[in-house]
C-alpha cells in the first residue's frame, strides 16, 4: 500500500520560465500524456486540456482560444498547459 501527501497549494512553486510549443520542444512517445496544437502551437498535459482550449461549435467556427487561462487552463511547471487540480485557484 503507498501513502500519498498532498502538497498545500501555498507550497507549490512554479518555476516555468518559458512556454513550451512544437517549435521548441519535441514530443516524446508518452501514451496519450501530451497532446501539441498544429494550430497554435502551444503543448497540453493530455486530451482533456487539448480539448478545453478548442472554442467554438464543432464544424463551424471551431477555433483555439487565444487566452488558455481564459477557458481554466494554467501553465504548469513543465511548460505545458493543463487543467489545474481541484480545489486549487486558476
Amino acid at each position: 500500500m503507498v501513502t500519498v501527501t498532498a502538497m498545500p497549494p501555498e507550497k507549490w512553486r512554479q518555476t516555468v520560465t518559458e512556454e513550451k510549443t512544437l517549435d521548441n520542444y519535441v514530443i516524446p512517445h508518452t501514451n496519450g500524456q501530451l497532446a501539441g496544437c498544429p494550430s497554435c502551437r502551444r503543448i497540453f498535459g493530455g486530451d482533456k486540456a487539448f480539448d478545453a482550449h478548442r472554442v467554438g461549435s464543432h464544424g463551424v467556427g471551431r477555433k483555439c482560444a487565444e487566452n488558455p487561462q481564459a477557458v481554466g487552463l494554467r501553465l504548469d511547471s513543465r511548460g505545458f498547459w493543463g487543467k489545474p487540480f481541484k480545489g486549487v485557484k486558476k
